[in-house]
């Protein structure tokens, strides 16, 4: 099976900050996978794309694809796994470590991956803010403050109106 992944993380208010992930996955034939998943308090913006990446790259193996076209907005992910830029944290080290070896495990010489404009990923970018903001906007995630109005769910995610099959 051959299919895109789209991949995004980010934070919110600031960086750090509540941070999540959005993960996308378009098959052949028009199929679609979304994946949103909040990743806590305190996490910066590269930690959230590395995350991202690398749930992506493992559901995709879940979901049974043999093809695997990568896009994503961070230069820094793009660029680390084409082995163009050196890490120095090194946390993103280990996440790195882990999402090449899935890569080359489950998609051996079978994946690609291109940096896209924030444009080109405009669903995983909605798919993240909306993790990041149901994260924020819990009841059951202690100790964080709130606005006195919560946001309008799709305000920031218009590429989630209407059918995604």
């Amino acid at each position: 099976m051959i299919a895109e992944l789209h991949t995004d993380g980010g934070c919110r208010p600031t960086n750090p900050g509540h941070a999540g992930i959005g993960v996308v996955i378009d098959f052949q034939g028009g199929d679609q996978h979304m994946l949103g998943r909040y990743l806590g308090r305190s996490r910066t913006n590269n930690y959230a794309e590395f995350a991202a990446m690398r749930v992506g790259v493992s559901y995709a193996h879940h979901l049974g694809v043999s093809n695997l076209y990568i896009y994503s907005d961070s230069k820094l992910v793009v660029n680390s796994m084409l082995g163009e830029f050196q890490l120095k944290d090194h946390t993103l080290q280990v996440i790195l470590d882990d999402i090449l070896k899935l890569l080359r495990e489950h998609f051996d010489g079978r994946w690609s991956i291109i940096h896209t404009k924030r444009e080109g990923n405009s669903v995983a970018d909605a798919v993240c803010t909306q993790a990041i903001l149901w994260g924020m906007w819990n009841p059951w995630v202690p100790g964080i403050p709130r606005p006195s109005k919560p946001p309008d769910a799709f305000s920031c995610a218009p590429a989630l109106h209407g059918s995604n099959t």
